[in-house]
């Protein structure tokens, strides 16, 4: 089956339990070399952060009459990062450091286009917004 027919098939087998399907859209360079994520990347290890932070107020479900309420209190948001190396990046974010030293500090491989788009991906996306350019 076409890939469009298999993702509607699973969709509608699985309801809700569904999958998430991430699109990753580049721009198209003047040049149309192919070196957007390389730039792009190149930018992020340039650049300053610090840890994003807000306040979420979520929505419960009561005990006795199943209707959703706001919760009595904002959670911050976002959370504490899981995986180790983008934990400690994210704790060395002051704004002061550029990402480049801070990785470098933490003895990432800066010259490894993989581990550098994994690492902005987890934490500067809308997915994983745990980071906040200044």
């Amino acid at each position: 089956m076409p890939d469009v027919a298999r993702w509607q098939l699973a969709n509608l087998m699985l309801l809700e339990k569904s999958p998430f399907l991430w699109f990753y859209l580049r721009h198209r360079t003047a040049s149309g070399d192919g070196r957007y994520e390389a730039r792009v990347n190149e930018e992020f290890l340039a650049r300053r952060f610090v840890r994003a932070s807000t306040s979420l107020r979520n929505h419960v479900r009561g005990v006795a009459d199943l209707d959703y309420k706001p919760a009595l209190a904002p959670m911050p948001y976002p959370p504490e990062p899981e995986a180790t190396l983008v934990r400690d990046v994210v704790r060395h974010a002051d704004g002061q450091r550029t990402m480049r030293e801070i990785l470098r500090e933490l003895g990432v491989d800066t010259a490894s286009s993989k581990a550098v788009t994994d690492l902005r991906t987890s934490t500067t996306t809308t997915l994983c917004p745990l980071l906040r350019a200044v």
